[in-house]
């Protein structure tokens, strides 16, 4: 994020009819993001939920449907430099 005023804000959903969840985060319009996850937070690296979202508006979503046998699981969301 380029300044401490901005504010971000994120939250999941379960995804209807499915054991997945729906990404949602604040977003700037026409900017590129990356998701990654992780099972634990001393989980030495972080794996790529892809693909990569271009937002298109002020709120940007991707879905997870990789969740079966997950008990927890960490979200990182990152904004990619153009």
């Amino acid at each position: 994020v380029s300044g401490m005023d901005e504010l971000f804000e994120a939250n999941l959903a379960a995804l209807p009819g499915t054991n997945g969840l729906i990404i949602r985060w604040s977003a700037v319009s026409g900017e590129m993001y990356r998701v990654d996850y992780q099972q634990s937070l001393f989980d030495p690296t972080w794996s790529n939920l892809p693909p990569d979202v271009r937002a298109s508006n002020v709120v940007a979503s991707t879905v997870d449907t990789n969740t079966d046998q997950v008990t927890q699981r960490f979200y990182r969301i990152l904004r990619l430099l153009p």
